[in-house]
Formats: structure tokens, C-alpha cells, sequence
């Protein structure tokens, strides 16, 4: 039983440890190792060698190394880079923005005025239009009352 128990101990690889201390507790049942003196010196180091090598574990791969914060430092300034160029071309268009709309609502404006302008000088047109056929037809009165002023001489 001896040299089983000295040949099974000689097998528990890195493998066995990581699959566990349930199996390891089990092998040592198995082999009677928790009666003895020793097995539970033996439990306490495999239990201690896979608490550190848990611990290895997640040290190397929780902690960032230093290449890794750099890293993400450089694409954070890229990040803001492109966030501060974006809000630059927002001002930009927005000042554009605000530039073509004075520029339509002066537009509209000198529009305005050309057609008060256009409406004021019809009104103009008009008016003297109506005094032309004012006078046209004033004319044609007198025209007539000179014809008959003209044919009541012929007549005596």
C-alpha cells in the first residue's frame, strides 16, 4: 500500500492541481492520506500552490501593464481630438449657417423694396395714365364744343 501511496503522490501533476482541491481531497481519501500524520501537511501545501498559482493568475492577467495605459491614453487623446474637431466644425457651420441666413433675409429685403419700388411706380404709371385720358377726353370736349362753336358760326 505504501508504494502505491508513494507512486500516486509522485503523479499528482500541475494538471491534477488545477482541476481542483475536490479531486485532490478524493485522491487523498482514496489513499487514506487523511488518516496519517502528513496528509494534512499535504492538503495545506496543494491547497497553498493553487491559492498562489489563482493568485499569479490573476495578477499577470487583472493588471494592466504600462504599454496597455499608454494605450488607452493615446486613443482617449485621439478620441478628444476628434471631439474637439467635431464641435469646431459644428461652430463653423453653424456661423455659415448664420451667415447664408442674414445674407437671405437681406435678400428678401432688397426683394421687398424692389417689388414696393415696382408697385409704387405702376401706381405712378397708372395715375398718369388716368390724367392723360383726363386730359385726352377734356381735349375732346373742347374739340367738340370748338366744332359746334365752329358750325353755329357756319350756320349765321
Amino acid at each position: 500500500m505504501k508504494e502505491m501511496h508513494a507512486f500516486c503522490m509522485r503523479s499528482i501533476t500541475i494538471v491534477d492541481i488545477c482541476c481542483g482541491v475536490r479531486r485532490n481531497y478524493t485522491t487523498a481519501i482514496m489513499l487514506g492520506q487523511t488518516e496519517q500524520k502528513g496528509g494534512d501537511d499535504i492538503m495545506k501545501k496543494i491547497l497553498l500552490v493553487i491559492s498562489m498559482m489563482l493568485a499569479l493568475a490573476i495578477a499577470a492577467g487583472g493588471c494592466a501593464t504600462k504599454g496597455d495605459i499608454e494605450e488607452a491614453q493615446a486613443r482617449e487623446k485621439a478620441i478628444a481630438a476628434k471631439a474637439d474637431q467635431a464641435a469646431q466644425d459644428a461652430q463653423a457651420a453653424k456661423a455659415a449657417a448664420d451667415e447664408a441666413m442674414l445674407k437671405a433675409n437681406e435678400a428678401v429685403t432688397r426683394a421687398e423694396e424692389t417689388e414696393k419700388k415696382a408697385e409704387e411706380r405702376a401706381r405712378i404709371a397708372e395715375e398718369r395714365a388716368r390724367i392723360a385720358e383726363e386730359r385726352a377726353r377734356i381735349a375732346e370736349e373742347k374739340a367738340e364744343q370748338a366744332e359746334k362753336a365752329f358750325q353755329k358760326s357756319m350756320k349765321k
